[in-house]
Order: C-alpha cells, then sequence, then structure tokens
C-alpha cells in the first residue's frame, strides 16, 4: 500500500512539474491562464463554510483569504478586514473613512443610481450621523454631482414620483435636510405644483431659517425677484391666491391680490387702489368732496353695502357724481344697495298773459319741453367706470312733452314726470293771466287745462288733457327710457338718465338678482 502511494505522489508531482504551474481538476486541458482550473457540468466549489464566530476567530488571515458565512449566508474576503462580496438585499455595512463607500460611474444615456419603489414607501434613502465630527468636512446622507464636460446638461439628483408621493425628500433634525449649489447653473428646479415642506432658508451663510419664518432669504448682494408680467397677463392668472405676489410690468410696481375685494392692489402711490366703503344713504354724492379729496389715489374700489340707497336730492339730479375728480383716475364700483337717478319733470303747459291788460313781468310761453331724467352716475373723460352691480343702477325717466295749442284760444296740458328714485313732478296746466282794475287789484290767474301726474319709482306720470283744442301732455318716462312728446309732438319729452353718463369705455355687469336701467357711455 505504500508503495502505491508512492508512486501516486511521484506522478502527481511530475504532472504539476510538467503542466506549466496550471492544475486542473475535471479537465486534462486547464487554461494556461489559470493556476486552478476546475470543470464541472454538474458539481460546483465548495469554499470552507463558517459562522461569523468562527471566521472572526481566524488567527492572522491573510489578505484575499475568502469564506463563506453560514450566519447571514454572504461571502466573505479578507483586505484590512472582513468584507461582504456578495449584493444581497437587504445589503447592510459600515465602514469608518474618508472615501466614498459606494461610487457608480455611468458613462452612457442611463442613471447611475436608480431607486424605485412601488408600495407606498421610499425610492432611495441617505441617512448620516455625525458620530465623529470632522470640521472640515459637512456629514451628507445623499450627496449628488454633474460634472458637465461635454455640451449636454445632466442632473446630480434627480427625483421622480408618479403618485402623489415625494420625489426627493431630505431631512435634519438640527442641520440642513436639502443644499442646493449651482456654480454657472441651475441650483434647484422643480416643474408642475412644487412643494418644499417645513422652514426653507435661502442664504450664503448656510443659517437655518429663523423659527417664525417659512422662508428666510438673506443676502447682501441680491434682492428677491417676482414673477414679471402685464397688467393683461396679470388679470388673466386663474383663481389666484390671497396674497399672491407679482410686478406688474405696465404699472412698473409690485402687486398683490386681495381676494376680500377680489382686486388686484400695488405697494405704490401711483397705482395703488384706496378702499371706500359706503354704509349710510345719501342723495347727490360728489365723490370727489366727501371722499376723494382726502384720500387721493388714481384707482378707488368703491363698496356699496346692501340696503344703502344714493339717490337725487331734486328732480333730475344724477345720484353719485365722479366729473369733479381733478384729474385721471380707475373707479371700479361693487353696488349691493341702489344707485337711482331722480326722474326729470313734465313740461309745462302754455301761459298766456292777456293781451289787452297784460300782467306786468310776466312772460308768456306756447309750454316747454320735459326736463331730463337725472343718471344713476356721473363721470367725465379720463375717469373709467367699471361696475359689478348686485343690485339696482337707474337711470331716472325723461319728462314728458306739454301740449301744444293750435289757436290763441287752445291750452296744452302739462306733461308727466319722470320715473325716479325722487320721481318728476307733473308739468304745470295750461292758464291765461289777466291784469285786474277793481278789488281785489291785481293779476288774476285761470287754469285752462291739465297738469301732468307725477312719476313713480318705477313708471312715469300720465301727461294732463288739454282744453279747447290743446294738445295731451306726454307720458313721463320709465326708468332710463325718455319722456313722451306732448300729443301733437311739439313739445319733446325729456332725455333720459343714463346708467352711467360721460367719458367712454365705462362698464357695468350685472350678477345675479343685479339690475340696470339706461344705456352705459
Amino acid at each position: 500500500m505504500k508503495r502505491i502511494l508512492l508512486i501516486f505522489a511521484s506522478v502527481l508531482s511530475l504532472f504539476y512539474t510538467t503542466s506549466a504551474q496550471s492544475v486542473g481538476i475535471g479537465t486534462a486541458t486547464p487554461n494556461a491562464s489559470a493556476q486552478l482550473d476546475i470543470s464541472s457540468n454538474n458539481k460546483g466549489m465548495l469554499i470552507p463554510r463558517l459562522t461569523t464566530a468562527q471566521r472572526d476567530a481566524i488567527a492572522a488571515p491573510v489578505e484575499g483569504l475568502m469564506v463563506y458565512s453560514i450566519t447571514d449566508s454572504v461571502f466573505y474576503v479578507y483586505k484590512s478586514r472582513w468584507k461582504k462580496m456578495s449584493f444581497r438585499l437587504p445589503y447592510t455595512d459600515s465602514l469608518q473613512t474618508t472615501q466614498s463607500l459606494f461610487h457608480i460611474v455611468s458613462n452612457g444615456s442611463g442613471f447611475g443610481i436608480m431607486g424605485e419603489n412601488r408600495n407606498n414607501s421610499v425610492g432611495v434613502v441617505g441617512i448620516t450621523q455625525n458620530i465623529l465630527p470632522n470640521p472640515s468636512f459637512f456629514p451628507i446622507g445623499v450627496y449628488g454631482a454633474n460634472i458637465n464636460t461635454g455640451s449636454a446638461s445632466g442632473s446630480g439628483v434627480y427625483g421622480e414620483h408618479l403618485g402623489s408621493g415625494i420625489a426627493v425628500n431630505g431631512f435634519s433634525e438640527n442641520g440642513t435636510g436639502g443644499k442646493f449649489v449651482s456654480a454657472n447653473g441651475t441650483a434647484l428646479q422643480t416643474e408642475g405644483s412644487s412643494i418644499l415642506k417645513g422652514k426653507v432658508a435661502i442664504n450664503d451663510d448656510a443659517s437655518s431659517a429663523h423659527p417664525s419664518a417659512a422662508l428666510d432669504i438673506k443676502s447682501t448682494a441680491q434682492g428677491v425677484l417676482f414673477p414679471k408680467m402685464t397688467t393683461a397677463q396679470k388679470i388673466a392668472i386663474a383663481n389666484p391666491a390671497n396674497g399672491l405676489h407679482v410686478f406688474d410690468t405696465d404699472e412698473r410696481s409690485l402687486n398683490f391680490y386681495d381676494s376680500l375685494y377680489g382686486i388686484w392692489n400695488c405697494y405704490s402711490d401711483e397705482c395703488k387702489t384706496e378702499i371706500i366703503t359706503i354704509s349710510s344713504s345719501i342723495c347727490k354724492l360728489d365723490f370727489y368732496n366727501v371722499y376723494a379729496k382726502d384720500k387721493k389715489a388714481n384707482k378707488y374700489l368703491v363698496i356699496i353695502q346692501p340696503g344703502v340707497n344714493i339717490t337725487g336730492c331734486l328732480p333730475g339730479d344724477t345720484a353719485i357724481n365722479f366729473a369733479n375728480m381733478p384729474g385721471n383716475a380707475v373707479i371700479n364700483i361693487r353696488n349691493y344697495g341702489t344707485i337711482a337717478g331722480a326722474g326729470g319733470n313734465g313740461g309745462n303747459g302754455r301761459i298766456k298773459n292777456g293781451s289787452a291788460n297784460p300782467c306786468p313781468g310776466v312772460l308768456g310761453s306756447g309750454g316747454t319741453n320735459g326736463r331730463t331724467g337725472g343718471s344713476a352716475i356721473g363721470t367725465k373723460t379720463g375717469v373709467s367706470i367699471s361696475v359689478i352691480n348686485y343690485g339696482i343702477v337707474s337711470g331716472g325717466g325723461g319728462g314728458g312733452g306739454a301740449g301744444a295749442f293750435v289757436v290763441s284760444t287752445d291750452y296744452g296740458g302739462g306733461g308727466g314726470g319722470g320715473a325716479g328714485s325722487v320721481f318728476g313732478n307733473g308739468g304745470d296746466p295750461g292758464i291765461s293771466m289777466t291784469l285786474i282794475f277793481t278789488f281785489p287789484f291785481g293779476c288774476q290767474t285761470t287754469v285752462e287745462s291739465s297738469p301732468g301726474l307725477p312719476g313713480t319709482s318705477i313708471i312715469g306720470g300720465l301727461g294732463g288733457a288739454g282744453s279747447g283744442g290743446g294738445g295731451t301732455g306726454g307720458i313721463g318716462g320709465v326708468r332710463g327710457q325718455q319722456g313722451a312728446p306732448g300729443s301733437d309732438n311739439v313739445f319733446v319729452g325729456g332725455a333720459a338718465g343714463k346708467a352711467i353718463a360721460g367719458g367712454s369705455g365705462n362698464m357695468l355687469t350685472n350678477v345675479g338678482s343685479g339690475q340696470s336701467f339706461g344705456i352705459v357711455d
């Protein structure tokens, strides 16, 4: 038996010597580049299997020594320490070093690292614990850099979330949750509806946001640039948030949206909107002398509260007048009450002074036209009016024209008064006048025809009947309508009061149950 073993050993020794340092197991022709070439189609290679404790008990392991740990089912190789060879999930390792623990370079168009989670969790998480502080280095959980050596652009860190979660999430208990730095490009770019959650600090000294500030911006050499747009672009913003800020390039001023009043306001005196609230009824309001004289501005928002009536004081009066504004102005009115001009008076019938014995100082008249109704709002060129109307805006009706006479013995009736908040009076009847020399001495007046009837708040009064062949007075106009002429069309009805009179380009919009009567200049 010993003789056989010696012969086998001799043969093996001869084989090793003559095989050019290559050993083959399962093959007679080991690869020349391999020190050991194992070949099999139904078996593998089994290296030493140890527990973690047994592995760690190996005395002075040589660099490159390899074992398989049955404790965590991982191959290990020794290089200054035992290191995992396999990348099996979940993978955990730790090392104190100044070098990169995990460094992947992509030279193509793909991602260097891509983390994807499809079960409402996190794709990539980076956590740093500053256990051994290094004063020359800030601990960073995830660091992304794009070194653009070519003509194409790239991203240092890219996060995409197609659901309702967070694409990139940075958290720091005492330090910086996310830091974005760019020497020449864009440090942070967001698209769509983007959210920075928590307190955000933008500065050059890496200081934290003030506890009372959601956004804390510090700089000694730069400012904050708000979105710049024209007035038309600003107004076109759909459903602007209360307090939304933009820079209006037409007004050359920073603007903010006031959702309480539904207006864009600005910080500059040249374009700020002065808000005036009218809570008490008043007649024949001169806006400049009552309000604007002490609150000078180029823009006004006038709020007329529910139940407030702004009317004329006398027939033919305009309810609220902006014609005394000293310069150009933009007036926006939100009307929840009533703005109503007064109705016009009806035309008067004929006055005939006696030819034989005339009354001294009395001029005869063949009759008169109806009077113009008062407008709801009066303005002038350069002062534009825009009304959003939830209540009533109405011009007064014109007074009816008087009836005419045909022969000297005829007398026309008075015209009817126009409709209005203050209605127009009916026109006087036709009268004759004669100087009397017997007791009682004086000028005697005789009513020869009927007077016109006064209007009401919504309809005009009827004209009076003539006498001796004289015409009937015209009917007063309803709100915002011209009065009718006398029956013989000699004396015309008064013009209608307008909803907005004067200037040009004014606007009135009825909302809900809002009503308006009369034209808008």
